[in-house]
């Protein structure tokens, strides 16, 4: 009856009916005591770092996370001292239509969900959709006139929400065999440059060395000895294209002691020496970034997978990657298999949940984000696919559109001041002479306020300044001829920006005065890569020299 109900669950057929949701915020230690849940629970963690134990089992959490959870779970938390937790709690029941004729209908009350546990889904659309339920309920509370129509929106989102939970990846509860294995598979990506044996992971899983090499064949279609092969290999690879060390280092840096055999199990592998590789052609090539997507097609190569963006044309197989790749992926495995690929580029932020899902079937090149600007990441990303002849051209080619446009829009602006501000559901931001800013701060050379020029000096480490973050009266401090704002498509930024535009630093502001503010869209100004920039380089002169 359990799966037979699971798998009928139709939400046109279904009523929801919301008991309570509830938001909750603390900057100390937190700890949710061990309890059953009773009702159908939807947790959302805005922010947290600690863990989170769901039937016994327990889940390191980081960043954002959110639980499905039906009646009969049992759930425990706790947030690591000293960091801040933000969570959201939805309490409902779910009714779902048994009998209908034309005089009555039927509804069972439901106890199952399709999707429960840890849900492997975009966590910023999700967010997107509790803070709209929060809000609703919120205003239900604050105005007696919100009425049914408040309601009805409530029950719209929610509807949404648990749509797009039907969508995503079933989330499978860890434990038992199909936990013990993946246990062990971070283990050989962190330790495969040692004297790893079938016993020593068998041991790690708790299991026989050959039922332990079954289940794990049984789980990824190849025994562990030959998983942990591919991911030396593909480490190899690694060092072979971003280093000159010798043969010998190689082979130790990947588990090998003995360089003869390295050699010997590499061409095995990979069908040629690993003195050659570096020459060899790479027509497979997966971009986990929208901008390293965007360099490669700048530099005339169709990845065969990619994060892609708006302006992307559609000519590469999609992945559904988040929009910060740290957060819960998608993707599945099965997509990067089908794809064949002979090497993966990603932002340093998404390393180690590539290595973990995908490090035995490419190398996994790294194309550091904060500490490289564009031009440099660029060049990175033609050395690497061997395309420096074709960044070259592009640069030239783009050093004299940048000169020619910055001269027509110094004629009309002269010395302008400039403030780009980004709203989002983290509030107020403003960028620097980076990413967004890139644009007019480098290629135009307009000025940035005086205020954001002591920023920049303060900033300290290796990164670049990017951005700060600054409450809505700060805004009259960026005080500029032109604002430029850029608004992420979601409920809570245009809620913020409404209430940013009654505030007395907006309407002081000179820019807005001087009926200079102007907005950006949010797909085609948040990638910060070549074709972008050119593309963001035309937008900006025209909303500067009054161009249609």
């Amino acid at each position: 009856m359990e799966l037979e109900l699971k798998q009928q669950l139709d939400l046109t057929n279904t009523i929801i009916e919301i008991e309570d949701v509830n938001y909750f915020s603390d900057s100390d230690e937190w700890h949710l005591e061990s309890q059953t849940i009773k009702k159908f629970t939807f947790i959302y963690f805005e922010k947290i770092q600690g863990t989170f134990v769901l039937n016994g089992v327990p889940i390191q959490l980081n960043r954002k996370s959110s639980f499905m959870l039906e009646p009969g779970m049992t759930i425990e938390a706790k947030s690591v001292s000293g960091q801040d937790t933000k969570l959201y709690r939805i309490t409902f029941d779910l009714y779902q239509l048994s009998e209908a004729t034309a005089l009555r209908k039927v509804f069972d009350q439901l106890l199952f969900f399709p999707i429960t546990g840890n849900i492997q889904q975009d966590q910023y659309q999700i967010q997107r959709l509790v803070l709209a339920i929060a809000e609703e309920v919120k205003e239900a509370y604050r105005s007696v006139h919100s009425g049914s129509m408040g309601k009805k929106r409530t029950q719209l989102y929610m509807y949404e929400l648990l749509e797009l939970l039907l969508g995503s990846t079933p989330a499978v509860l860890p434990g038992g065999e199909k936990r013990a294995i993946q246990m062990t598979i971070p283990y050989m990506h962190q330790a495969y440059d040692s004297d790893l044996t079938l016993e020593k992971l068998a041991e790690l899983a708790g299991m026989h060395p050959s039922y332990y090499s079954q289940m794990f064949k049984q789980e990824l279609n190849m025994s562990p000895i030959t998983f942990l092969t591919h991911i030396r290999m593909n480490r190899a690879k690694e060092e072979l294209l971003l280093t000159n060390r010798k043969m010998s280092e190689v082979a130790r840096r990947v588990g090998y002691q003995d360089s003869f055999y390295f050699s010997r199990r590499f061409k095995e592998y990979a069908g040629y020496a690993p003195t050659l590789y570096k020459q060899q052609p790479k027509p497979n090539i997966i971009s986990l970034s929208y901008a390293y997507t965007d360099h490669l097609l700048t530099l005339g190569i169709t990845p065969v997978a990619a994060q892609v963006y708006k302006d992307i044309p559609e000519t590469t197989r999609t992945l559904a990657l988040p929009f910060h790749g740290s957060d819960v992926w998608q993707v599945s495995r099965q997509t990067f298999l089908e794809t064949k690929p002979d090497l993966i580029l990603g932002k340093d932020n998404v390393t180690s949940k590539a290595r973990e899902l995908i490090g035995d079937l490419a190398p996994i090149i790294t194309i550091p984000w904060g500490t490289l600007d564009m031009f440099q990441q660029f060049h990175e990303v033609a050395r690497i696919v061997g395309k420096m002849e074709r960044a070259s051209e592009w640069l030239e080619q783009h050093a004299r559109k940048v000169e020619a446009e910055r001269k027509q829009v110094k004629e009309t602006v002269g010395e302008a001041v400039v403030t780009i501000c980004v709203i989002g559901h983290f509030g107020l931001r403003i960028y620097g002479t980076r990413n967004i800013g890139h644009v007019f701060y480098q290629s135009l050379e307009l000025m940035p306020s005086k205020r954001l020029q002591q920023n920049i000096a303060e900033h300290m480490g290796p990164k670049h300044f990017n951005w700060k973050a600054i409450a809505m009266e700060q805004l009259i401090e960026y005080d500029s001829d032109y604002l430029f704002i850029v608004v992420r498509p979601d409920v809570k930024a245009m809620e913020y920006l409404r209430q940013l535009e009654t505030q007395e630093a907006w309407l002081q502001h000179a820019a807005v005065r001087r009926g200079q503010v102007h907005f950006l869209e949010w797909d085609k100004w948040i990638v910060y890569a070549p074709t972008s920039v050119q593309s963001q380089l035309d937008e900006a002169v025209k909303k500067l020299t009054g161009e249609r």
